[in-house]
């Protein structure tokens, strides 16, 4: 077992660093840069801790962060009032991937998780799981069979983003998306919450929800390719002004 704990500087990643079972960062101040290629944060069973009201920058230049930890390991810890941003220099460079049957899981209370400027790949059967306020500005996500991005008990939005072959799911919170493509998803769910679409596009991914438990809208946006765009199953009222409907089988 071995712990680093990180109070100022830069922790400069040139190659992998790997977090196996027992091991751990605890972050307070400072900052993480993936400088190169070769550059991984790796986790297999280790944490990232980060003290209450830390806010962490983990910059990736190049190099990535990589997660083959199981449904039962926890990747990051946050203490009260903590923050994460994760950020890249453009949507082309991938800068998280979870690896085929893993999952990003996470624990405690933080501010919010923040992915920017960069690509986030989910590998067959892999799940991003927060229950974190979950925010991704001009990010690109690309999932593979059975991949899902989750966040229960809490906000999931998108600005500027694109999701393709990537199931999107959010009970008991709020989702929202400004400027994003949904592409080939499947599906897009929201239950237990309520949600907000602007100028978005769903080619192919049908939006579902049900239990929504306050006023939802959709604005500008394009449904196009599906078989059923839009459906609900609530009590509540679903407010669209300007939308699109093209090639859907049943529109809503």
């Amino acid at each position: 077992n071995a712990t680093l704990n990180l109070l100022g500087g830069t922790l400069q990643l040139e190659g992998k660093v790997t977090l196996l079972p027992g091991s751990k960062i605890i972050y307070a101040s400072g900052e993480i840069i993936l400088n190169n290629t070769n550059a991984s944060l790796e986790f297999r069973g280790g944490q990232l801790q980060l003290v209450a009201q830390a806010a962490l920058t983990l910059q990736a230049n190049e190099g990535t962060i990589d997660v083959y930890s199981m449904w039962n390991e926890t990747d990051l810890i946050f203490e009260n009032g903590s923050r994460l941003l994760v950020e890249g220099v453009n949507q082309n460079n991938t800068f998280l991937r979870i690896h085929e049957g893993a999952m990003f899981n996470e624990s405690g209370t933080a501010n919010y998780i923040k992915f920017k400027n960069g690509k986030i790949e989910l590998n067959e059967n892999a799940t991003l799981l927060s229950y974190q306020r979950l925010l991704f500005e001009n990010t690109n996500m690309i999932g593979s069979e059975n991949a899902v991005c989750r966040v229960d008990y809490n906000t999931i939005s998108f600005l500027n983003s694109s999701v393709e072959h990537c199931k999107i799911e959010n009970n008991y919170g709020k989702l929202s998306a400004s400027n994003t493509l949904f592409n080939n998803n499947g599906s897009v769910n929201i239950r237990y919450g309520n949600y907000s679409f602007e100028d978005c596009d769903f080619n192919s991914s049908n939006l579902f929800s049900e239990h929504l438990k306050s006023l939802s809208r959709i604005k500008n946006t394009l449904f196009e390719n599906n078989a059923v765009a839009l459906s609900d199953y609530s009590l509540i009222e679903i407010g669209l002004t300007s939308c699109t409907f093209n090639n859907n089988g049943i529109a809503a």
